[in-house]
């Protein structure tokens, strides 16, 4: 599973001057945002995210994220249906080690 940077979600495409504001809002969001939201789990999706940003930038540990994450796993298990698309590849890292993060380059 790779969940996407926030600064890595589509950008926004050229709108039709028609279109409401609603709309472009509707059309622009992350696919993942969008079924996490729609799964009931946007608010763990969004703390986990937000762990992980601050992660990123050297304000917090990546440790510190695992209750985040476990927070989340444990909204998408009360509704496997909208999340099966992603819920084994989020058990599989549930069970994978945690003690560092991946190294990019």
């Amino acid at each position: 599973l790779t969940l996407l940077k926030m600064s890595e979600a589509p950008k926004e495409k050229p709108t039709d001057s028609n279109e409401s504001t609603a709309e472009r809002t509707k059309n622009s969001e992350c696919p993942i945002c969008v079924m996490f939201r729609k799964g009931g789990c946007e608010e763990q999706f969004n703390s986990f995210m937000d762990c992980g940003i601050n992660a990123e930038k050297g304000k917090a540990d990546y440790k510190d994220c695992i209750t985040a994450f476990e927070s989340m796993r444990a909204c998408m298990q009360k509704n496997p249906e909208a999340f099966k698309e992603v819920l084994s590849d989020v058990e599989f890292l549930a069970s994978s080690s945690t003690e560092h993060p991946p190294q990019t380059e």
